[in-house]
C-alpha cells in the first residue's frame, strides 16, 4: 500500500513485524506519538493479523475510544490527541508571502485554539482540513466550543486521527 508517497509493508505481515517496524507504520498512519506506539505495544494489536490497514486503524481507534471510559487513562489519551499540531500553526510548505486575510485567519486560529484548549483541557482541535475553507473550519471550531461536550470532542479527535493523512496544514 502506498500512502502519501510512503510504502507500507503488506498488512498481512503486521504480526511478523518488529517493534521498530510497527512504530514506523504507526507513524505513517497516525500523527507520530510515543504514547500511541506504547499503547499499541501494550495491547494485543501487534500480535494480531488484519485483512486491511483500515481494519488495523479501526482497531486502534476502538482501543483509543475505550480509554474514554477509563478516567485513569485520560492523561494518556490527551497526550495522544495533543500530539497533533494546532490548527493554523506554521507550515514550512506554506508560502511566506501571506496576504492580510491569511494573517487574520492565522491570528483567529491562534485565538480559537486557545479558547478550545481552555474549554477542553488536554485536547487539541483536530479536524480534516482537506477541501475545507478557512471560514468553514473557523465556524466548525466555534460550533464545537459552543457545544462544549468533552467526550464528543474526544471521539471526534480519535475519528479524525484515524484518517491522519487527511489532516493537512492549511495552505
Amino acid at each position: 500500500m502506498i500512502m502519501a508517497g510512503l510504502l507500507l509493508p503488506s498488512v498481512d505481515t503486521w504480526s511478523d513485524l518488529t517493534d521498530d517496524q510497527h512504530d514506523e507504520v504507526l507513524d505513517i498512519l497516525f500523527q507520530p506519538c510515543e504514547q500511541l506506539r506504547d499503547l499499541v505495544k501494550s495491547s494485543s494489536i501487534n500480535s494480531r493479523n488484519f485483512a486491511t490497514y483500515d481494519a488495523l486503524i479501526s482497531e486502534i481507534g476502538t482501543e483509543l475510544e475505550h480509554l474514554i471510559l477509563q478516567p485513569v487513562n485520560r492523561l494518556l489519551l490527551d497526550a495522544i490527541i495533543g500530539s497533533y499540531p494546532r490548527i493554523g500553526t506554521d507550515n514550512p510548505e506554506r508560502p511566506q508571502n501571506q496576504d492580510k486575510d491569511d494573517n487574520a485567519a492565522v491570528t483567529e486560529f491562534r485565538l480559537l485554539n486557545d479558547e478550545y484548549e481552555k474549554k477542553f483541557p488536554g485536547l487539541r482541535y483536530v479536524v480534516s482540513v482537506k477541501d475545507r475553507s478557512k471560514s468553514a473550519i473557523i465556524n466548525d471550531i466555534r460550533r464545537r466550543i459552543a457545544v462544549g461536550d468533552l467526550d464528543t470532542e474526544t471521539v471526534s479527535a480519535i475519528k479524525v486521527g484515524q484518517c491522519q493523512r487527511n489532516v493537512n496544514y492549511i495552505n
